[in-house]
């Protein structure tokens, strides 16, 4: 069963060019910046902040985002929490 976890990425001082090299690594690596509701609608989530879903834990998807997000700006911080269930308020369809 695949598990979900969300990851949250901040490139200090990175520019716009930057964030956008990060999604297209993120995304090339399984990571979506968007979430599907219960309802099967698309949502867009947060600037920098990706959805993930695989057969690991947090340490393994910490270990799969740490070198693309190094590889795009060095001064980064990450957080990675897997999910068990979630709501929202205001996020944007995707």
């Amino acid at each position: 069963m695949a598990l979900f976890f969300l990851v949250r990425i901040e490139l200090h001082g990175a520019s716009q060019i930057s964030y956008d090299s990060l999604h297209t690594a993120m995304s090339n690596a399984g990571f979506r910046q968007q979430i599907t509701t219960d309802q099967n609608e698309q949502l867009r989530l947060p600037s920098a902040e990706y959805a993930y879903f695989g057969g690991t834990d947090s340490a393994g998807v910490l270990a799969l985002a740490q070198p693309l997000v190094q590889s795009i700006w060095g001064d980064s911080e990450i957080l990675v929490c897997e999910v068990n269930s979630w709501w929202s308020a205001g996020l944007r369809r995707a």
